[in-house]
């Protein structure tokens, strides 16, 4: 059997695994018969109320024969598990598209039960007990085909670079070492923000600095070029503490401790020495930390810098760069350290009520922000999971309703229509994900430039502020829409197909039995004529 993910496994596992237990369950007490009860009453009351009273026992039999007939292939090929289903053989096939494919056919990992390379491998709250779990005939062979069709044209959507978990991620990320928190926030306060207060007051032009490459909100973020290369900037600034990244050097840090006992070994370097040195430069130390370290970005790295490359982008400024400019304008904390020229050790930080106050509406309005960039990501990541919960329950409701439909025909083949079209909400999701990227692409000029354009405007707003909305809501609602359409579409052919059990088991049958009472009657006739004929 093939399912779509890692999760999914689990669940499919689980549902046939409780399929079997609440068959075993009707069947010891008996409540699989009473379907067979309901037809044989039925049929007796029917012919009983029939004003033919002649031939009850053979309108009786004709009536319930088809019925029966039917009620016990649905029970038995449809309600009763009687394939084995190793867990070996269930297997998850994830479909990625690989950093560099550049719309190339997605790679196909496939995954077996209880190694997915998940963390769902490692909770053992899933356990079987030993038992074997079994599978009816028809849905062995049902589910294997709708998710085939699902997956495969899934795979024919072409790849694309995930633009909206990309952005996403950076937008969200946060520094997660708090050595290098407290460092950066030495930095913005003792290098940034001076050199910030002195750009805003002499109002420098971009040519006189010769650096007429850089654009208007350089000056904004920590590793600006304007203040790297200014003499008046990073050159003239220095930390104000001594720092254990940076040794002593008596040449240069004696102005602030005249030995490297009293500074305890720590140095004082300059601003751009303090962000540029190779290794331990804050801004390596940063990249680093968010390329190799950092839990959510470290994955999705090689794809940010594989759409640079196959968007066109110049390696200047660098893809490191790139992503660091965008993690940190996009960072809340960062930016009410530029608003607020306030260090976060600063008693000052949080010394009045009144700035205890606007720290609660700060950390409202970051919440409410990061909610709002977070839930077409998160509406993305919960669909496929709600999609798999739903395919779980529909299969260990499958004896209850049909039971309770009485073994119908019409009800097996809705139930086969619903559960195909679940399925195909695998291939629905991946083109809701491609409509998203794509008008993401559109929408922000990504194509043929930087990507963290798209970051940054769908982090800051701006003119862009209600295209990034009406894009959040669209790609919300068509994971919504999509599939409710589909399987409301699936669900009324079913109910339309359910016809069919009437053709067996209603009219159809009536009428057969009709015509085997007459034809006794029919053929008494057709031999009292015939002697009347053969007298004269």
């Amino acid at each position: 059997m093939i399912v779509n993910d890692a999760f999914e496994l689990y669940t499919t596992v689980m549902g046939w695994h409780i399929n079997n237990g609440l068959f075993t369950l009707m069947m010891g007490t008996g409540i699989i018969l009473i379907p067979f009860a309901f037809i044989i009453g039925g049929n007796i009351i029917d012919v009983r109320n029939n004003r033919d009273k002649d031939d009850i026992g053979v309108s009786f039999f004709n009536k319930t024969e088809m019925q029966l007939y039917v009620a016990f292939f649905v029970l038995l090929l449809c309600v009763n598990p009687m394939i084995n289903l190793s867990v070996s053989n269930v297997r998850a096939m994830d479909t990625t598209c690989s950093p560099g494919d550049g719309g190339s056919t997605p790679d196909v990992e496939q995954n077996d039960y209880g190694n997915t390379g998940t963390t769902y491998d490692q909770v053992q709250e899933l356990d079987l007990g030993g038992d074997t779990i079994k599978i009816p005939v028809l849905w062995y062979v049902w589910d294997y085909v709708a998710s085939s069709l699902s997956l495969s044209a899934k795979s024919a959507l072409p790849c694309q670079t995930d633009i909206r978990r990309i952005s996403t991620a950076a937008t969200t990320s946060r520094i997660e070492n708090p050595d290098l928190v407290d460092e950066f926030g030495m930095f913005m306060r003792d290098c940034w923000r001076p050199s910030f207060n002195r750009y805003l007051r002499e109002k420098p032009g971009l040519a006189t600095n010769g650096i007429s490459t850089t654009t208007p909100d350089d000056v904004k973020w920590a590793g600006s070029q304007i203040f790297l290369a200014g003499q008046p900037y990073y050159r003239h600034f220095r930390a104000e503490e001594g720092l254990s990244s940076f040794p002593y050097e008596a040449s240069r840090d004696e102005a602030k401790a005249t030995n490297a006992t009293l500074s305890d070994g720590k140095g004082f370097p300059f601003c751009d020495e303090w962000w540029e040195s190779p290794y331990n430069g804050l801004r390596d130390r940063l990249v680093r930390h968010f390329k190799v370290e950092h839990s959510d970005l470290a994955e999705f790295w090689p794809e940010y810098v594989q759409s640079q490359i196959d968007n066109g982008v110049t390696p200047r400024p660098t893809y490191d760069d790139m992503l660091l400019k965008t993690i940190l304008m996009s960072d809340h904390d960062t930016v009410r350290m530029q608003q607020s020229n306030r260090y976060p050790r600063d008693e000052s930080w949080g010394d009045v009520a009144s700035d205890a106050a606007q720290r609660g509406v700060a950390v409202v309005a970051d919440a409410s922000s990061l909610g709002d960039r977070s839930k077409a990501l998160m509406t993305q990541t919960a669909a496929p999971m709600l999609r798999a919960i739903l395919l779980m329950v529909i299969t260990f409701l499958i004896p209850i309703l049909l039971i309770a439909s009485g073994y119908s025909v019409g009800a097996v083949v809705t139930l086969m229509l619903i559960k195909f079209s679940v399925y195909f909400w695998a291939f629905l999701f991946a083109v809701a994900a491609w409509i998203d990227n794509y008008l993401l692409s559109a929408w922000s000029g990504v194509v043929g430039g930087d990507l963290s354009r798209w970051i940054l405007v769908s982090s800051n707003g701006g003119k862009m502020d209600m295209a990034v909305s009406a894009l959040n809501f669209i790609t919300r609602w068509i994971h919504i829409l999509l599939p409710i359409i589909f399987t409301s579409l699936m669900g009324a052919v079913g109910a339309k197909a359910g016809g069919f059990d009437g053709a067996l088991t209603g009219p159809g049958a009536r009428e057969a039995g009709n015509a085997a009472e007459s034809a006794p009657k029919d053929a008494n006739r057709v031999v009292g004529s015939a002697g009347k004929i053969g007298g004269k």
